[in-house]
């Protein structure tokens, strides 16, 4: 189990760096003028990791993963759909 534990916690770390840079594109792209093939691109990215979090976190649900944790990925989940709801109301399809 301390295998799958270290290989949760490097999902885990993905997301939160994927979240942060994700964070970091979109403030660049509402600074600038707004690119809608950027924002494009950076939609599909979000979504995909949203659905990667939803998925790591119900896993997480079912194999009883501790709290904390499960609670961090649902956490990661709800940003990047939050982001997803801001790059389609940048681009106008909200």
């Amino acid at each position: 189990m301390p295998e799958l534990d270290a290989d949760l916690q490097e999902l885990i770390a993905i997301l939160r760096q994927a979240r942060d840079a994700v964070r970091d594109e979109l403030e660049l792209r509402q600074a600038d003028d707004p690119n809608n093939e950027a924002l494009l691109r950076l939609l599909t990215s979000v979504r995909s990791f949203a659905d990667q979090a939803m998925s790591l976190f119900m896993m997480m649900a079912d194999i009883g993963s501790d709290e904390a944790s499960t609670r961090e990925v649902g956490d990661l989940a709800e940003s990047f759909s939050a982001t997803e709801d801001l790059i389609e109301l940048a681009l106008g399809l909200g």
